[in-house]
């Protein structure tokens, strides 16, 4: 049943010029405006607000993303306790956000490739699965290297705070759903 195919799915069968026309040429900037804030944002903001904290985000492949993105940031600034700053990185080039990346460069992404290559440049990588997980890692990394309680800077944190791709809205999904039994049917 195409109305349920999960956009990975998606791009996988139709390629990923498709999913991403689909992103941002039929929804466009409203798409990325419109992403729901994710269950445990607040958590995760907790976490980190004593810290001087940004977002390290992965634009699509349209640049529509980028003031999609911004606008969510600004819209969502209560719950952020401000505007932190946003780098836009490509995942594969996260770890090129500053010249050289030291254990306070502390990045939580939902990718393990995407970590694997952020500790490997000399950084602390948490994986993505939960907010209370990321929460229980990030004191654990923070109790390790003496950190904990004091206002050392996180340089860079992307937590995940907007739904991944593979996590959309109910909004988005039923738009979502309605372009894959249309595509099912060209």
């Amino acid at each position: 049943d195409l109305s349920g195919m999960a956009p990975n799915e998606f791009e996988s069968k139709y390629g990923k010029n498709k999913f991403w026309d689909f992103i941002d040429e039929d929804h466009k900037v409203s798409f990325w405006v419109g992403i729901e804030v994710m269950p445990g944002a607040d958590k995760l903001i907790n976490a980190v607000k004593d810290y001087n904290y940004e977002l390290l985000t992965a634009p699509s492949v349209k640049k529509q993303s980028y003031l999609g993105k911004i606008l969510w940031v600004r819209n969502h600034s209560d719950l952020l306790g401000g505007k932190p700053k946003i780098n836009f990185k490509k995942a594969k080039a996260k770890h090129k956000v500053k010249p050289e990346l030291s254990k306070t460069d502390i990045l939580v992404d939902d990718r393990a490739d995407t970590i694997d290559r952020w500790n490997s440049a000399g950084g602390t990588g948490i994986v993505y699965r939960s907010a209370d997980q990321v929460v229980n890692d990030l004191k654990n990394v923070l109790i390790q290297e003496g950190w904990y309680g004091g206002k050392r800077p996180i340089q860079t944190a992307s937590t995940q705070l907007w739904r991944a791709k593979e996590n959309f809205s109910p909004e988005n999904q039923k738009k979502w759903d309605d372009h894959t039994a249309a595509s099912a049917i060209h």
